[in-house]
């Protein structure tokens, strides 16, 4: 079922983020995990915008992580959504000691039954890590 409210914007991102590695604007490896159903191309203003946002938040963590002591850094997401950094940080080697992701239970939820139904995204977590919060 579709998500409602503010809820559903974790689906609208979600899928333009997919639209946007699809047109070739970055690359992310787990973007198609969390999107069923079409993908329309928004157009290149919005994959442009996608694109921005990424990569800047991509380059704030880089520089918080190379500043920091990996394995005592800490990441929170706050209205985290379907996003991938989780998964695109640990691909790359860089990963902080926790990754906190905090949204509305409905996401939560949605997020973790993606994620226990993929072998993929499963790998990344070490053994004993959990889905608090999540039903």
């Amino acid at each position: 079922p579709p998500l409602e409210g503010v809820a559903g914007t974790a689906d609208i991102a979600a899928r333009g983020k997919l639209a946007a590695v699809r047109a070739g604007y970055y690359t992310d490896a787990f973007a198609q995990h969390f999107v069923s159903g079409p993908c329309p191309a928004p157009g290149p203003l919005i994959n442009r915008g996608h694109f921005i946002r990424v990569m800047a938040l991509e380059s704030i963590l880089r520089q918080f992580l190379e500043a920091s002591t990996p394995a005592r850094a800490q990441i929170v997401s706050l209205g985290a959504g379907f996003d991938t950094r989780f998964w695109t940080l640990h691909a790359s080697g860089t990963q902080p000691r926790r990754f906190i992701e905090l949204d509305q239970a409905d996401v939560v939820a949605r997020k973790a039954a993606v994620v226990r139904a993929s072998p993929s995204l499963l790998a990344a977590f070490p053994e004993g890590a959990a889905f608090a919060g999540a039903r």
